[in-house]
């Protein structure tokens, strides 16, 4: 648990770094072409207004107590990851009628299938996923690749951090290169530290297939690619396609939440924090709706860990949680921050229009652009289909639903929960608000349960309850993640022999060296 905190120092304005000036004006070109948007569409003024408002304030956090924050985070991110990846990409159909195949004897799941309470139901479901592996391929579960991304980002930026801390670009370069040439920090007997990104998504092949140190990192991830396969399905390389690239997945979401450790117990700025979120998810995800989503986590996380030092200051183990937190935390930043010239929809086989308002609005209006804040709350000039289906009216509608994961399902059907932002940025709030304010366990088994892209939506909301309770609940869960021969299902190996443990002790010693180069008074 957290010490009571100290001192509060209220936010002062700096000039915006002229490497976030530059990137957010700059017209993009590339292959003959000119495109109107610039290389990070985002609304300069947003980063003063948030960076501005007291309750996006870091947390000020002694090294004791930013040792026990980044822990309890980096442990609950990692379980959410696991637990959800073995499933991934499945529906909520395909990945019960899964787990009820798996189960030791057919008379279990006809059991289960058939428990007449659905609660207790879930209850079988998620135990079944924390203690069965489903890939004979794989030993357990483990971390996928936007974690181990997450940590190579979170490392390279400790590194930055010791040599100075002041050139955004330079951070820039190192994260993309940390990309392209994957390395961990070498454990005691633990070989070269390089080791392979698990995944295939197209950001990582971007990075890996770079021409560096040649090629500027800004122009990597701008330009869209197709992946080049042989005939088993290896991929041999890229190629680019003259057009500018979406950068609308979630991975920037997942991984970016990692980028708030190292300034945990420092003298650092919100300001500074937003900054080094920006260009950070600038190298894989060049939209604004990707610059949304990943500020958005980290200040949420930020207001946790805020609400949770609150609750202990108080001699009180529960966060008093504002009415519509959640929302009203990734919706602020949103506004914020977002172009107004890059919308986006839902995506067509994915999203559906509930039964009950279909006769209000056609797939089409459903599917219409909207900006990243839109998806959340309508504003006053939102179309009916935009206020029907942002998570706001989904709340409101769903509050006499139980919350029971065929429930859940249901909801979450009208944005699909894919790896595009479109699904997973509504999906994630709703869970959160639905499940984040109580039981910090089941919102994580919820979401690992039920959405499609399950490792990425576990991931991101166990980041924010790991930093709004900590990880004692994480405790718990792994005493029910082993086989039936008691041994347990997770490995917490991220990659060549560096562990979940690892790099929970590389981000004390870091916290460690940082303070003692701190200047004092």
């Amino acid at each position: 648990l957290l010490p009571e905190p100290s001192a509060f120092v209220a936010p002062q304005p700096e000039p915006i770094s002229p490497v976030i000036q530059q990137l957010s004006t700059t017209p993009v070109r590339f292959a003959g072409k000119r495109f109107s948007l610039p290389y990070m569409p985002i609304c300069l003024e947003g980063i003063l207004s948030l960076a501005l408002n007291p309750n996006n304030s870091l947390p000020p956090l002694r090294v004791d107590q930013a040792k026990v924050a980044s822990a309890d985070i980096i442990r609950c991110g990692y379980y959410g990851d696991a637990l959800g990846s073995e499933l991934e990409s499945r529906t909520y159909a395909e990945r019960k009628r899964t787990l009820l195949n798996a189960m030791s004897a057919p008379s279990e799941a006809h059991f289960v299938n058939h428990v007449p309470d659905p609660v207790m139901r879930d209850q079988y479901l998620i135990a079944q996923l924390q203690k069965k592996n489903l890939n004979s391929r794989e030993l357990a579960h483990r971390a996928t690749d936007d974690t181990q991304q997450g940590v190579l980002s979170a490392i390279a930026k400790t590194d930055w951090i010791l040599n100075g801390g002041e050139d955004l670009d330079a951070l820039a370069g190192q994260i993309a290169y940390a990309f392209h040439d994957p390395k961990f920090p070498v454990p005691a007997g633990a070989g070269h530290g390089r080791f392979d990104i698990r995944g295939g998504a197209n950001t990582l092949y971007m990075c890996k297939f770079a021409k560096k140190p040649r090629e500027n990192w800004k122009d990597v991830a701008i330009e869209d690619v197709k992946l080049v396969k042989n005939s088993s399905g290896q991929v041999l390389g890229i190629q680019k396609l003259g057009v500018r690239a979406g950068g609308a997945g979630n991975g920037g979401m997942m991984r970016l939440g990692y980028d708030l450790l190292p300034l945990l117990s420092s003298n650092a700025t919100t300001q500074a924090l937003i900054e080094q979120v920006l260009i950070s998810n600038q190298v894989t995800h060049p939209s604004s709706f990707s610059a949304v989503a990943s500020v958005g986590q980290v200040i949420m996380m930020a207001r946790c860990i805020n609400l949770r030092l609150d609750a202990l200051s108080r001699q009180d183990h529960i966060p008093v949680i504002p009415p519509n937190f959640f929302l009203d935390t990734y919706h602020e930043v949103a506004r914020a921050l977002e172009h107004p010239d890059q919308k986006f929809g839902f995506l067509k086989g994915f999203a559906e229009v509930p039964e009950r308002i279909k006769h209000r609005c056609s797939a089409d209006e459903w599917q219409a652009p909207r900006l990243p804040s839109e998806f959340l709350r309508a504003s006053p000039h939102s179309s009916e289909a935009i206020r029907l289906g942002s998570v706001e009216q989904a709340l409101i509608e769903s509050e006499g639903l139980d919350n029971t994961s065929a429930s859940v399902d249901s909801v979450l059907k009208r944005w699909s929960s894919n790896s595009y932002l479109g699904a997973t940025f509504p999906s994630v709030v709703f869970l959160l608000e639905r499940f984040g304010r109580a039981n910090p366990a089941h919102a994580v088994n919820m979401a690992a349960l039920v959405t499609k892209d399950s490792d990425t939506c576990a991931t991101i909301v166990a980041q924010v309850m790991g930093a709004l309770y900590g990880s004692v609940w994480v405790d718990d869960e792994f005493e029910r993640c082993i086989d039936s021969s008691g041994n347990p299902t997770f490995d917490i190996n991220l990659g060549a022999g560096f562990s979940i443990d690892h790099l929970i002790a590389h981000m004390n010693n870091f916290y460690d060296r940082s303070a003692a180069h701190r200047p004092q008074g």
